[in-house]
């Protein structure tokens, strides 16, 4: 089953609208945490260093998409009700001093998700490329 599965990096408005019906089935009908899927990957996003949208599919088929964001808005973390688990860890220094990526837009397609190997696929893909950007 694995073989079946496919990553790319999304580029041109083919792959988005693929990911799209990914996003359409998840967050706009099953979550409705969406009114419309659209929204969620702009067309601007395809050409932004700052983030980058892959599509893993099965069988050539669109199975799930990730997002992976290289400079988030720090300021949102602060807002965060963050427990560490070693006290007197400095989160606004830590925030100030390192240099984050952010997982999110994390959708697999509800018939698909009992597959963990697409998730494994993303997570594998977008490793790999936050890495290799430092």
């Amino acid at each position: 089953m694995a073989s079946k599965i496919r990553v790319n990096r999304i580029q041109d408005p083919k792959d988005r609208d693929a990911a799209l019906k990914v996003l359409r089935a998840t967050y706009q009908t099953e979550k409705r945490w969406v009114r419309q899927a659209d929204s969620q990957i702009a067309e601007s996003d395809l050409r932004s260093d700052r983030l980058s949208w892959f599509l893993a599919s099965q069988s050539g088929e669109p199975a799930g998409v990730l997002r992976v964001h290289y400079a988030p808005p720090v300021d949102r973390y602060h807002s965060y009700d963050v427990r560490m688990l070693r006290p007197g860890t400095d989160v606004a220094r830590f925030l100030c001093s390192n240099r984050l990526a952010e997982i999110g837009r994390f959708a697999i397609v509800p018939k698909l998700r009992r597959n963990l190997l697409i998730a494994v696929a993303l997570m594998r893909v977008a490793t790999k490329e936050t890495v290799e950007r430092g």
